[in-house]
């Protein structure tokens, strides 16, 4: 073997081991959270031109990484008439959104609070259901 691959089978040797796990090792837990939507209250109604108010309490076992609020159409998921995203770093978050409802046809919705619980991706989320109709 010569020089460069006897650097490069050490390197490689190296760079597996760093990457596996160790005696000692702890792994942290993910963390939770327990989301309280106070508004809307599941099953209100409300018409054109009201402001739809998403209000509630997000608290954690560790510092969030922010919330999102969407209200999507309850019958296809895909159509998303509000959301909004709030970067924020605390273990207990306030919610506090609003949005003005500018439909025109009777329209069943779902209202959800995500929160973001860390940096690897997990989160936890809270759903409402309310109902849009036409004056």
């Amino acid at each position: 073997m010569n020089l460069k691959s006897v650097i490069l089978v050490s390197f490689i040797g190296v760079a597996l081991a760093a990457c596996n796990k160790h005696a000692g090792d702890v792994d942290e837990p993910i963390p939770t959270a327990t989301i309280t939507i106070t508004n809307p209250t599941d099953g209100a109604v409300y018409k054109n031109g009201d402001s739809i108010r998403i209000q509630g309490l997000a608290i954690a076992s560790a510092n969030m990484h922010g919330y999102e609020v969407s209200i999507k159409n309850a019958a296809d998921t895909s159509v998303v008439y509000f959301s909004q995203h709030i970067h924020d770093h605390n273990d207990t978050l306030q919610i506090n959104q609003a949005w003005q409802d500018t439909l025109t046809t009777a329209t069943k919705l779902q209202v959800q609070v995500l929160v973001v619980l860390d940096h690897d991706g997990h989160t936890a989320s809270k759903t409402a259901s309310a109902t849009t109709s036409p004056n």
